[in-house]
């Protein structure tokens, strides 16, 4: 993370740092526990909490900037993709993200805070309900867990050729706009949308991971099976 900050100020780019990665669960095969214990677990949040407060309280050891005052960092990422299956209520992710977002803006007032959601609505907007696009939440609630006074931006992923195979292009453009207008109604924030979408030779998933699409020079791009980032 260092090299990558130090990097970043020399190309002028900005970083938006990620918390936790959900789908890198590091549980082994048959265990008890399942990703989604970590939203009533208590422990498990408090070192959460206690891994947050150790980064985001860093001093890069290079620069010597505090990460709080690092004007290479745009924003914190809480999450990537949370979900909780077995929580029809969808409100443990919502009840996390507002407990972890107070806890970063606590110990940092100068950065935005946001989490990387993949757009399911759930039981606070019932009217968009229909919008999601295999009729299911994973635990999952869009608008209510935007709706934290702690949070400083939406950001959605949708993966449309999985969701919706063949219909992506129509998918995306409906998920954005239901996206767009639920929260110029209610939630009143800016949307970070990332659209990902696999490119060329269309393998089943896991094949194309670790693979990316890369540009081959003068216009040329390397058709390689992996995920394209907007």
């Amino acid at each position: 993370t260092v090299h990558l900050q130090n990097t970043s100020l020399l190309w002028r780019l900005l970083l938006l740092l990620l918390l936790c990665a959900r789908w890198s669960r590091g549980l082994p095969d048959g265990a008890a526990a399942s990703g989604d214990d970590f939203f009533s677990d208590t422990r498990a949040q408090q070192l959460y909490l206690d891994f947050v407060t150790m980064l985001v309280s860093r001093v890069n050891s290079i620069s010597g900037v505090d990460y709080r005052a690092d004007p290479v960092i745009h924003s914190w990422d809480l999450a990537n993709e949370p979900r909780c299956e077995g929580d029809a209520s969808c409100s443990r992710i919502a009840a996390f993200i507002h407990a972890a977002a107070a806890h970063v803006k606590s110990l940092d007032s100068q950065h935005l805070v946001t989490c990387g959601l993949e757009g399911f609505f759930g039981g606070s907007s019932p009217d968009l309900l229909q919008a999601n696009p295999y009729n299911v939440t994973h635990g999952t609630d869009f608008v209510r867990e935007c709706s934290s006074p702690h949070i400083d931006f939406a950001s959605i992923h949708m993966y449309a050729d999985q969701w919706r195979p063949g219909a992506g292009d129509e998918q995306c453009s409906r998920w954005a706009a239901d996206v767009h207008v639920r929260l110029s109604n209610v939630c009143q924030l800016a949307l970070l949308a990332a659209c990902c979408f696999v490119v060329g030779n269309l393998e089943p998933w896991p094949s194309k991971v670790g693979h990316t699409s890369t540009t081959g020079g003068a216009g040329k791009v390397d058709r390689k099976p992996g995920w394209v980032w907007l």
